[in-house]
Order: structure tokens, then sequence, then C-alpha cells
């Protein structure tokens, strides 16, 4: 049944025209930090877990790292400190073996593995959590580029 509300959220992804095993992702973003609103840029396989984010911002500020699981406690996650949400930023994933590393303009911020079965694909979203504050709108989740370099395989 159609409902009326006062804000929307959405999702972007490339499930059907891209995926990726190894190589590297990267993605020049600027969004503003907002405790009700999350942005974030994820890439997940046809299970929603595990899920890696390139980056995730939440009420608790932002983050990298990866979901293994829904729950508390399943996430191998940092949260970064010092970014100006004025700016953009290119967040970068290196996917390669078992081994992710993390970059945020060219500097290692954080480091994992995981063991990944299938190709995976990104989800760009924003999603509402919790009373808006008028005063922060328009919300802003802007990105100018996103480049991906896949390993070739011999």
């Amino acid at each position: 049944m159609p409902d009326q509300h006062d804000y929307s959220s959405t999702i972007l992804n490339c499930a059907e025209s891209f995926r990726i095993r190894e190589g590297v992702v990267e993605a020049k973003v600027r969004f503003r930090k907002d405790p009700t609103i999350i942005s974030a840029f994820s890439l997940t396989g046809e299970k929603p877990f595990p899920q890696i984010d390139l980056f995730r911002s939440t009420k608790k500020g932002v983050g990298v790292g990866v979901v293994e699981k829904p729950g508390a406690g399943s996430a191998k996650y940092k949260k970064l400190n010092g970014l100006n949400d004025g700016n953009y930023h290119i967040y970068r994933l290196e996917l390669f073996d078992d081994r992710l590393v993390w970059k945020i303009n060219g500097k290692e911020v954080y480091r994992n593995s995981i063991s990944l079965n299938e190709p995976l694909f990104f989800h760009l979203l924003t999603s509402l959590h919790g009373e808006v504050n008028e005063s922060l709108l328009p919300h802003r989740f802007e990105i100018s580029w996103i480049r991906c370099y896949s390993k070739v395989s011999n």
C-alpha cells in the first residue's frame, strides 16, 4: 500500500554489469557526516555477507573494514578520524589473494584478510537511521569518479 514519507533512501549497485575478485577499487568521494544518515560504498557477492566496506559513515563516525556476518562482534573494522567532510578524498581498496588493504589519499589506513569465494560487486547507498536534523540538509554524498582495476588471469 503506498505511503507518504518526508525523506527517502537510495541504493545503487553494479551486480549486473561488473564484478571483481582481485584488483583495486577506488573512488573520489565526499559526503557530509550525519548521525542519522549512513553513506557507504560496500562490496558483496550473491549473499549479503561478508560485506567489505570501502568506507561507511555512521553515527559513530567513518570506518573501513569487513563485516563477516550480521550481529555485533562480527566485524573487522577501523574507525577513522580527521576526515574533513568538505573535501573530496580518494578511498582505495586493494584485494589480492586473501589480503585487503585500505588507503585514503594514498596513505594506508587499515589492513586485514578474508577468504573470498566469489567475485564481488559494489553498492553505493544512503540510508536513514533516525529523525533527520533538517539543519544538516541537504545531505551530500558526491562521487566524482570510480575506478576499478581487475587482475588479469593468465
